[in-house]
């Protein structure tokens, strides 16, 4: 038992007293499902935190954690960039492919989940909706009592999910060092069993508060007395960390399966469940719980797919928090993690530009097989093992670039309902990107690593094209794209006309091209105020985010001019060629006096990010103004003449 006072997560709702409050304070129960989704901090990783203090949680400085360099000899992950922008690399398709894609790179990435009132179920193996009432299914915990059609009551959950470092690994058993899965969630440095690091051992703590109905059905309490007591008596046979462990274990190998989605089976190497004295009370337990594993970072997906939560979302994540607070037939849910392996290096769909792509993936790489059949993957419509369908692959630097290949993983359709949002806050830097070429080799290696380091710019982030057209939804003056639901993927989705019921790629795809030029400066070459009718030079010079000239710019210029009669005698549209430096020259005729007006450069492939514009004012025509003035001065000295005379 502990008293430890260090403070895991906070709750995402504070809440009463259990059975004297059947709805936890602050709970608007019921309403319409809201989500929103929240996309950030491109490129941007961080390292785990050394200071036990910290619970395990990174340190507030970038850099790429221990668990990767492990990575590399055992499972031929990469790292290609070490420092901001951060770039990984690993092996496309896992299994027997028709035409292997080969391999592709990859850029974290952080992601915002915030969903209340999520109701039903979701997934191939899912069959109840999430809830803690009778016959429903909390999914993030374990129904003890094998008793599903009792009242659960409420329960509030706070996880923390990341890998482990050899420090932890070999500290948490160490006598004269207090780790904090030592002191704050009761781990018995005899009781933690030695682990040679690979870099995927998982770590997930928990803190959670259940009241008397959900220690009775969750814990298989008696629920008749002061539940501490209970606990305590359940815990000296180890009653609730084997029955806590054994369901999870059963769930990973059986209906959520995660062989497909992880290539090996659900291994639990330690999970213990301890109590919080001082927290606790006689009718409400606070409880935390530490395990460590192969393979619960697959499993949590399989959970927040079937409790309806993020069931087109998925991936493998690090640094993950995930709030949960569940009723007797609905959940709210806070996350927040830093997405690994799905911001890929791309070509911009309709320019030949590079970019970065993001789809929705399925978690899942490898089809359904006899031996693991307990979850029917999405991945089977699509796997080479069981298709021979191909899709367009626009990876620079493989061997396939610019071909169709095989799938290399499950597509996702992320549907939002009316009040749902997904919000991509694009980096305001500069940020790297890959040449668009066709590589010798597609095998990932040192080599191969020093190969793309060489065929790389820098630009800034922009809107490209994708599916669908996402133009109207982008504020380039914060660089934010936000689609609102209702918005209903498989309607904009693109089908397959060999199988019209498959789309060839996840939905919304969405390409961020890296543009060299952020701007267009504009200039005339002559001071003003300008004059209607006289030609004056235009100067529009290609820069960058940095405001240097971009010499070798090949994009094409559009010019505009707000006033309605203004010409450009020496053309309004340029494509820029390696011998313009950067710079082209043209030429300009205004048409309306008496105007404050703009011309408007504007990039033909990036209108909304790439462009500029100069304000200009037109004096007034000498017919208007200096005809009538020298009238009035003529006037006035006839007066005045004929005035003496008199």
């Amino acid at each position: 038992m502990i008293v430890s006072a260090i403070a895991m997560i906070a709750p995402s709702i504070n809440w009463g007293d259990g059975s004297d409050e059947p709805i936890p304070a602050g709970i608007e129960y019921g309403g319409q499902r809201e989500t929103k989704i929240t996309f950030t901090n491109f490129f941007e990783i961080y390292e785990k935190s050394t200071e036990y203090s910290d619970l395990g949680r990174t340190n507030g400085t970038m850099g790429i954690s221990e668990w990767f360099i492990y990575r590399e000899p055992n499972y031929g992950e990469y790292i290609v960039r070490d420092e901001y922008p951060y770039v990984l690399a690993l092996d496309a398709c896992y299994e027997a492919a028709d035409v292997d894609p080969g391999f592709y790179a990859w850029a974290p990435f952080r992601v915002y989940v915030e969903a209340n009132n999520i109701t039903g179920h979701a997934g191939p193996s899912a069959t109840a909706d999430i809830g803690t009432g009778p016959d429903k299914d909390p999914y993030f915990l374990p129904i003890i009592s094998g008793n599903p059609s009792l009242d659960g009551g409420w329960v509030n959950i706070s996880f923390y999910g990341t890998y482990m470092t050899d420090k932890d690994l070999s500290e948490i058993r160490n006598r004269d060092i207090t780790h904090y899965a030592n002191s704050y969630f009761d781990v018995g440095f005899r009781d933690f069993p030695s682990l040679s690091n690979d870099g995927y051992w998982h770590e997930l703590m928990a803190e959670m508060d259940l009241d008397r109905q959900a220690s009775v059905k969750f814990l298989g309490l008696p629920g008749t007395g002061d539940l501490r007591d209970e606990f305590n008596t359940s815990q000296l046979t180890d009653d609730i960390d084997y029955y806590w462990n054994d369901e999870w274990s059963t769930e990973g190998a059986g209906i959520f399966d995660i062989y497909t989605g992880y290539e090996y089976s659900q291994d639990i190497r330690f999970l213990h469940v301890s109590l919080d004295d001082l927290n606790s009370t006689a009718d409400k337990l606070v409880l935390r719980m530490y395990c460590v594993s192969w393979g619960m970072d697959a499993q949590l997906m399989r959970f927040l797919e079937a409790g309806n939560i993020t069931p087109a979302m998925q991936g493998y994540v690090e640094d993950q928090y995930l709030n949960l607070t569940i009723g007797p037939d609905m959940a709210d849910a806070e996350m927040r993690m830093t997405m690994l392996y799905q911001l890929k290096p791309w070509k911009d769909e309709d320019v030949f530009m590079s970019a970065w792509r993001w789809e929705p993936e399925h978690l899942d790489y490898l089809s359904t097989n006899k031996q693991h059949d307990g979850y029917d993957s999405p991945y089977d419509d699509y796997s080479p093992v069981k298709t021979d369908l191909l899709r367009p692959w626009w990876h620079p630097g493989t061997t396939t670039y610019g071909q169709d290949t095989s799938y290399w993983v499950g597509l996702g359709l992320l549907n939002l309902s009316d009040g749902e949002t997904l919000t991509i806050n694009l980096p305001s830097t500069d940020v790297i990107a890959y040449d668009l070429y066709v590589g010798a080799t597609n095998v990932i290696n040192d080599a191969k690593v020093i190969e793309l380091n060489s065929n790389t710019y820098w630009g800034e982030m922009v809107l490209g094209t994708g599916n669908p057209d996402v133009t109207s939804m982008y504020d380039p003056a914060t660089k934010t794209l936000t689609i609102e639901g209702p918005f209903n993927a498989w309607d904009n989705a693109r089908k397959r006309i060999d199988i019209p019921s498959l789309v060839y790629e996840g939905c919304p795809g969405l390409n961020f091209a890296v543009s060299p030029v952020s701007d267009y400066d504009v200039d005339i070459t002559e001071v003003g105020p300008y004059d209607v009718g006289i030609t004056y030079t235009v100067q529009v010079t290609a820069k960058n985010l940095s405001d240097v000239t971009v010499t070798d710019w090949n994009g094409t210029v559009q010019l505009s001019c707000s006033d309605p009669l203004a010409t450009f005698p020496g053309g309004s549209s340029h494509t820029f060629v390696p011998a313009d430096n950067g710079v082209w020259t043209t030429t300009v005729e205004f048409g309306t006096p008496s105007i404050q007006a703009w011309i408007n450069a504007s990039d033909s492939w990036y209108p909304l990010d790439v462009n500029g514009s100069l304000e200009v004012t037109i004096i007034p025509e000498f017919s208007f103004i200096l005809i009538p003035v020298i009238g009035a001065v003529a006037l006035f000295l006839v007066l005045r003449t004929r005035k003496r005379r008199e």
